[in-house]
């Protein structure tokens, strides 16, 4: 019996501290990819990006905490570049922590309608379900802006949020673009040599296999306008994916050397705000499995009770059993001495 309660005590325990480790994350977590949530539909919808099939709105948002030397170079060509030689698609990733995710949020929203561009994909994270407030907060946006518009949205985003991580890429697809319209310009040829040759050809075999090439050739001109089409979107509208976390405290970097004591203050520190969240969790843990918990200790109880009652019985019984053995033994010698 007291091994089933200890083993219960442990199992207890145990959820206790996986529900500690899932109610407060750190503030370096980030989901990745989509999530449960959708786009902000509150806010701006007088302009809405369609992707795919897919709808999303999107909306303005205030600047938060600015930044003064955050995100200061932003990648794009040199004056004397020759641009006519290259077709760029610039994309940028940025990791953004706020204190207010609200105001945060439209001020991301601020800075796209500013520059033009629009939200390709917005997901959001609104906490898990050990939450009780909006204690954890995330979200990520895919956000497309004119390539002309590019280093100043890097730049506005960079002044006007907390950005703790930032990259960013140019990729040359003009050799790609070029072989392209090549080919196209090609096949858009061989239709017009096809379409000739079938208003002169006069036997029905020469007919299918002409119209045959056709059909081949024009569904080869839909591929390759498509590439093109797709490859302009890509260069004409940069994407920046930007991502937004609620913490309780900035991350910053260390600028300067630390002294073991400062090293131990912050790791103090530290602790006593990771203790904090675990006793936060372990509440809420508590709260979600209260009805469980009750009837837990409960069924613990009965059979603790059930367990001491069966003990007294037997001992009691004991003790019976011998007293009446004294008795019938001495019944037994009281009749030999008769």
């Amino acid at each position: 019996m007291k091994k089933f309660i200890v083993i219960l005590l442990a199992l207890m325990l145990t959820l206790a501290m996986a529900a500690c480790g899932g109610s407060a994350p750190s503030s370096g977590d980030a989901p990745a990819e989509e999530s449960k949530g959708s786009g902000y539909s509150g806010f701006g919808n007088s302009f809405i990006a369609e992707s795919d099939g897919a709808e999303y709105e999107t909306g303005a948002e205030p600047a938060e905490a600015a930044q003064e030397d955050a995100g200061s170079a932003v990648i794009g060509l040199p004056g004397s570049f020759n641009k006519e030689n290259v077709k760029l698609i610039f994309t940028a990733n940025m990791a953004v922590q706020t204190l207010d995710f609200d105001e945060a949020e439209k001020a991301l929203y601020s800075m796209v309608e500013k520059a033009g561009g629009y939200f390709e994909n917005i997901t959001q994270d609104n906490g898990n379900y050990y939450s009780t407030d909006d204690s954890y907060r995330y979200a990520s946006y895919t956000v497309r802006v004119p390539s002309d518009k590019f280093a100043e949205f890097i730049e506005e985003v960079s002044g006007g949020l907390h950005v703790v991580n930032m990259s960013q890429n140019a990729q040359d697809v003009g050799q790609a673009y070029f072989d392209t319209e090549r080919r196209l310009e090609t096949l858009k040829n061989k239709h017009d040599r096809l379409e000739a040759l079938l208003s002169q050809a006069s036997t029905m075999t020469d007919i299918i296999e002409l119209e045959t090439a056709l059909s081949d050739t024009e569904y080869q001109i839909e591929q390759y306008t498509s590439d093109l089409q797709r490859y302009d979107s890509l260069i004409d509208y940069s994407t920046v994916y930007v991502s937004i976390e609620k913490v309780s405290e900035y991350s910053t970097a260390v600028t300067e050397d630390l002294t073991f004591g400062q090293r131990l203050l912050r790791s103090i520190q530290r602790g006593a705000s990771n203790f904090g969240a675990w006793v936060e969790g372990i509440i809420n843990w508590i709260g979600y499995y209260a009805i469980q918990l009750i009837i837990l200790v409960v069924i613990i109880v009965l059979i603790a009770k059930f367990h001491i009652i069966n003990k007294i019985g037997k001992l009691f019984g004991g003790k019976k059993k011998q007293e009446r053995y004294v008795l019938i033994k001495k019944g037994d010698e009281k009749e030999e001495d008769k």
